[in-house]
């Protein structure tokens, strides 16, 4: 069995993340493999995120070993990791690098993929894309559909975007959807979907 995370975005903000992240992974044997993709930013951002990432992963998780996903040998480092980490960014970039690698959902199988962000877009059917206002199509991988970032607020507490356009989102994402493959991902919250 393959377990997914799917996370609505900006994690590291949310302590009820970090707990429940650590819920789902207990029970694997230490230390644990985390291998992260980062395809979603620009590759002169990897490095910075690696770190800000290994740094979170350690505290929150101790002892761990963690990768980064290259464009090369992509294949082979999903093979040796218990956790693979679809992180946030572009949706577009990620599901390009994505399709460089067909075939590549194989090695998921009996992993904890965690998806965040662009990343639940990435691994779901259709997803929202507030900056564009429109519905985007994911790989597929799981049959769900996402509105990441839902309802997201600012530090001060104010809705981001207006009330319309999560009222126009939501609509629109039901009109292709059940009730029951809808996700609605606030930040911070996680669903786990296994296949």
């Amino acid at each position: 069995m393959t377990k997914y995370i799917l996370a609505g975005g900006n994690d590291r903000l949310y302590d009820k993340f970090a707990s429940d992240l650590k819920e789902e992974l207990s029970g694997l044997e230490e230390p644990i493999s985390i291998l992260s993709c980062f395809f979603a930013k620009d590759q002169d951002m990897w490095l910075e995120s690696a770190q800000e990432w290994e740094s979170w992963f350690r505290r929150y998780l101790g002892e761990i070993n963690y990768s980064v996903m290259l464009m090369e040998g992509a294949e082979k480092e999903i093979s040796m990791a218990d956790i693979i980490f679809f992180h946030g960014g572009d949706n577009d970039a990620l599901i390009e690098r994505m399709q460089q690698h067909p075939g590549i959902q194989e090695g998921f199988k009996h992993k904890i993929i965690v998806g965040s962000s662009a990343g639940a877009n990435y691994l779901s059917q259709n997803f929202w894309t507030r900056s564009k206002q429109e519905i985007g199509r994911g790989a597929g991988t799981l049959p769900v559909n996402v509105i990441v970032h839902y309802d997201a607020r600012t530090k001060e507490g104010k809705l981001r975007g207006t009330v319309s356009e999560w009222s126009k989102a939501k609509r629109a994402m039901e009109a292709i959807s059940t009730e029951a493959n809808l996700l609605c991902l606030r930040e911070g919250q996680t669903e786990v979907v296994e296949l």
